[in-house]
């Protein structure tokens, strides 16, 4: 009987210890752990990653761990630079730890760290030119965020127009971003430009002022960027279609003063030929120094449309051709472009 109670309290000791054991070992993962937090908050990266690398020798599956190094390989946010919203930041490292974070079901684990994980793996897939796994992402965080999604409709939105040509898809993603809970105050003036091309697109002019005056009254007085010159291009149009010439060339002035140059000549041509100003929008077109730009793909089109209407007959295929063959050149083809080659290629045939 004594050496059964030996045995039976030598188990449950055993087992005490391996409880307190394995509680301890736990407990150091989660000191760990937090330790890196704290210091990922004071922006001590370097600190940050050394402790979270250690937590994981406790608990190598935890997927908040890796989304924490996954802004650690992020580094630094810089919000006056919305260009370079992380100055210091190793994409691809971010893509491994994020990958992690995902495949470790951060999803069921820590929703606001799931959101944070999509956002960022996005961002880094962005930067990083992988723009299809880029809209994976990106829409995995609409479809589980459907509010508070901003920054994901807008890139979706930004793809799909200078991409994917995906114009009707894109104008539906991106219209509800301004609507965000999560909208970022210093950046949604350049969802209202984007909008207004979108608009513009359609020919929806009514639209294309409005989103216009909004990117207009939300951009920093400062900005000087295409996003701040290119609202004062959409309403130029706008007045073009209604006859308002002097206010269209006041507003590409205003455009090209932002620019510092005349970098919108193509854009006054455009104005020209929305007024029925045929002749006055080639001869505009014609001042620009051929290129291999976006830029000047506009000047042709111009010349293209308007010496089809004047019966140019000779001249509208010249530069038609002349059209197709520069946007042939470009890396990214966006919904005006695309149109256009279609249009280009029919009138060729």
């Amino acid at each position: 009987m004594e050496n059964k109670n030996y045995i039976k309290w030598g188990i449950i000791g055993i087992v005490a210890l391996f409880i307190l054991g394995f509680g301890g070992y736990r407990t150091l993962g989660w000191y760990y752990f937090n330790r890196g937090s704290e210091e990922l908050q004071n922006n001590n990266f370097d600190n940050a990653q050394k402790y979270l690398n250690r937590s994981l020798i406790f608990n190598s599956h935890n997927p908040a761990t890796f989304a924490l190094l996954g802004k650690t390989a992020l580094g630094k946010v810089s919000v006056e630079d919305p260009e370079n919203y992380y100055p210091n930041a190793n994409y691809q490292k971010a893509i491994e730890y994020y990958e992690k974070a995902l495949s470790n079901g951060i999803d069921k684990a820590d929703k606001v760290l799931y959101k944070h994980t999509l956002e960022a793996i996005g961002l880094s897939f962005w930067k990083e030119g992988n723009y299809n796994k880029a809209e994976e992402k990106y829409l995995e965080e609409i479809k589980n965020f459907p509010e508070n999604s901003f920054w994901a409709r807008y890139f979706v939105g930004l793809y799909y127009f200078e991409h994917k040509n995906k114009p009707e898809e894109g104008l539906a993603i991106l219209r509800e971003a301004p609507k965000m809970k999560d909208r970022n105050l210093l950046f949604v003036y350049r969802v209202y430009t984007l909008l207004g091309r979108y608009f513009l697109f359609k020919k929806d002019f009514e639209n294309t002022k409005i989103t216009a005056n909004l990117a207009l009254e939300n951009a920093p007085s400062t900005d000087k960027s295409l996003d701040a010159q290119l609202p004062h291009v959409l309403l130029a149009q706008v007045y073009a279609d209604q006859g308002n010439l002097k206010s269209a060339e006041v507003e590409i002035a205003k455009a090209d003063e932002l620019a510092g140059s005349k970098i919108h000549t193509c854009s006054l041509a455009t104005a020209y030929s929305y007024a029925k100003q045929f002749e006055k929008s080639i001869q505009t077109a014609k001042l620009v120094t051929p290129s291999d730009s976006y830029g000047y793909s506009v000047c042709l089109k111009n010349l293209a449309e308007n010496s089809k209407v004047l019966g140019k007959t000779t001249d509208a295929k010249k530069y038609f051709k002349d059209y197709l063959d520069l946007t042939e050149k470009l890396p990214a083809k966006n919904i005006f472009v695309m149109a256009e080659r279609e249009r280009a290629q029919q009138e060729l045939k």
